[in-house]
């Protein structure tokens, strides 16, 4: 399996791929002889020719086709051929490509469309991405694609619990500055805060108009000719913008060094047409940059300077954000983020908040798409096994080999509970008088017994000890599913009893399961087995074989002393001791250490060998996590799918 991300863009487009998308190396692959190639097409001799060699000015070139991305949500059945036309020169050339090409057909392809896009829109753009050829597509938002780059390509040390915090992605293109907003790190919560036409490709035809402009002090006919010329061919145009984006590039790659020296970076164009050649001078520099491109209005910005249109965008994000929580990570992305003035001013207006840009921000969105590939898959993976998990006998097997632990932290306060408030009270009734035999003093103990076992003050001591197994039993459950999380490299957090196993900004929700609402589950459930059993026919027998049989086997032991050692039992059981005789029975050498520790082992062992409690227990708090790991699960399934 190979993982391609696609960064379909509106200016500029890139392919990256990978074997291992869990961080190891991910590839550029050249597409029209470029990494980050022009979202361009036209035809040349019948043939569609993409990328920078749509706009490379040749003679045969017809129908030049830019900036065709934006139109898609149009539902424009020329658009969607266009884009169709475009991804097939894509998959076309990626045939040819000897690391890639091999293995086309069964790799995974992740497509970026803005955050923007509604589900209908994104499973109409995944069917175009099927037309034009690729097989097993995705559509991943491209605010999701940079957050994943800037947590995997370790480039710029991000914390990953900042990106999973609140993160704004700002995204400047050739043609457009979008916004996007994630809190918590889930792309649930992305705000779309707009499409801005404020892109490099603004400043592309800044400097040629620039050009033309000083080039008419001296050739004013010519630079007449110039304009008809680039205004009825694309292809000529392309060439000239392709020229600039080149210069510009190069400027900016190594601002300090122009800064520095004030230098001119200057680049001649030739146009053939009708058997003429037309120069055009392009130039950049640091006073160029700064007086035309960033402070000067321009027509196509409602007569705005650059810098003036991109700080309103900018406050007005930071006023939409600031309802919610302003970001603590800004991630900059796009070709022309590397322009150092644009970055100071997205510094300037979030002064609270880390901005980064990487090295090659034009590869981050492509790049993160792998990156989301690898992630989706382990999270599917993930899915699958925690389905497999719970399906086992796994949770089972630790309720079985808990039982006993739960048994003994049970035994000694139900013996003590049993003793203080039955058989102490009805053994004082017995010794004063109020009753006639021990046959009664065995018939009111039951009947106490009864009334308590079927008590809330019962059921609250049961409780009180069930509820830290309960806690134990979850956190061996826990890490099982923590350790299939880890193994798939999938985020996992745990926060006030809440499991959360997601992926960072990811179109997927999260698996969250509930580890205090399971543990409250649990608790009731094993009250209600143990509550049953003991208040059941089981549960006297175990009281008759238990409390009631070592206190009853202490006293007649005492009678058999002061009546004679030939009194039979059944007799001392019902006879009428004088009440006087009943003063030599101390209820405190009754319940000594050694009869208690002989009730709670009685207790204990009797609860351990009920076949019954066994099989109830094991059943029960079973089926009680496994069917809330198997809903999470499915919940997180039909949300997929839907």
């Amino acid at each position: 399996m190979i993982y391609i991300g696609l960064d379909l863009g509106d200016g500029e487009s890139c392919v990256h791929w990978t074997r291992d998308a869990s961080g190891g190396i991910v590839n550029v692959v050249p597409v029209s002889g470029a990494g980050s190639f022009l979202s361009a097409i036209t035809q040349v001799n019948g043939k569609n020719v993409i990328g920078n060699l749509a706009l490379s000015g040749m003679e045969d070139a017809q129908g030049v086709n830019v900036c065709f991305k934006r139109h898609f949500l149009e539902n424009n059945p020329e658009t969607d051929q266009t884009i169709q036309d475009f991804v097939t020169g894509i998959l076309t050339e990626l045939r040819s490509n000897p690391d890639v090409g091999p293995y086309l057909d069964e790799a995974q392809f992740i497509v970026g469309c803005p955050a923007g896009w509604k589900p209908e829109d994104r499973e109409r753009y995944r069917q175009l991405m099927e037309r034009a050829g690729m097989k097993n597509v995705s559509i991943i938002s491209e605010s999701r694609a940079a957050f994943e780059n800037a947590l995997r390509s370790k480039e710029n040390n991000i914390d990953p619990d900042l990106v999973k915090q609140t993160v704004l992605v700002i995204d400047i293109g050739s043609s457009t500055l979008d916004f996007a907003y994630v809190k918590d790190g889930n792309e649930y919560g992305v705000t779309t805060m707009g499409n801005v036409m404020l892109g490099g490709g603004l400043m592309d035809e800044m400097i040629v108009l620039r050009s033309l402009e000083l080039q008419a002090q001296t050739t004013p006919e010519q630079v007449q000719e110039i304009h008809r010329l680039i205004e009825s061919s694309p292809a000529k145009k392309g060439k000239l913008m392709l020229a600039v984006r080149e210069l510009k590039e190069t400027y900016f790659n190594n601002e300090d060094e122009f800064l520095a020296e004030n230098k001119v970076l200057d680049k001649t164009v030739r146009l053939i047409a009708n058997n003429k050649v037309y120069k055009v001078l392009l130039q950049i520099s640091p006073e160029i940059v700064e007086n035309w491109l960033i402070s000067r209005p321009h027509p196509l910005l409602d007569n705005q300077s650059f810098e003036s249109r991109l700080k309103d965008s900018l406050t007005s994000v930071y006023d939409q954000t600031k309802k919610q929580k302003l970001p603590d990570l800004v991630i900059l992305t796009g070709g022309p983020s590397r322009m150092s003035f644009f970055q100071e001013l997205c510094r300037n207006r979030f002064l609270s908040s880390r901005v980064i840009v990487s090295e090659n921000p034009e590869y981050d969105i492509s790049r993160g798409l792998v990156y989301v590939g690898g992630a989706d898959e382990g999270m599917n993976a993930c899915i699958e096994e925690i389905r497999e998990y719970a399906d086992s006998d796994a949770v089972e097997n630790k309720i079985e080999a808990a039982i006993p632990e739960l048994v003994d932290s049970i035994s000694e306060p139900l013996a003590d509970a049993v003793l203080e408030e039955c058989v102490k009270p009805a053994f004082r009734d017995w010794q004063n008088g109020a009753l006639r035999s021990l046959n009664d003093f065995q018939s009111e103990v039951e009947k106490k017994a009864e009334r308590y076992m079927n008590s809330s003050t019962m059921m609250q001591v049961v409780r009180k000890h069930v509820d830290p197994w309960s806690k134990r039993v979850i956190a061996s459950v826990e890490e099982d599913i923590s350790q299939i999380a880890q193994k798939h490299q999938v985020d996992f957090a745990m926060e006030n009893g809440d499991l959360t196993i997601s992926l960072t900004g990811g179109n997927q929700p999260p698996i969250r399961i509930n580890f205090v609402e399971m543990i409250e589950a649990v608790v009731s459930v094993v009250v209600v087995v143990i509550m049953s059993m003991i208040c059941g026919g089981s549960g006297m027998a175990l009281l008759a074989a238990g409390p009631l049989g070592i206190i009853l086997g202490a006293i007649i032991g005492i009678a058999a002393v002061v009546l004679g050692r030939d009194a039979a039992t059944d007799i001392i059981m019902s006879m009428n001791i004088p009440v006087i005789l009943r003063r030599f029975f101390n209820v405190n050498s009754i319940a000594s250490q050694e009869n208690k520790r002989k009730i709670t082992d009685s207790v204990s062992s009797n609860m351990k060998n009920d076949q019954n409690l066994r099989k109830d227990l094991v059943a029960q708090v079973s089926n009680c996590i496994d069917t809330a790991i198997t809903n999470a699960a499915n919940d997180v399934q039909r949300a997929m799918a839907s």
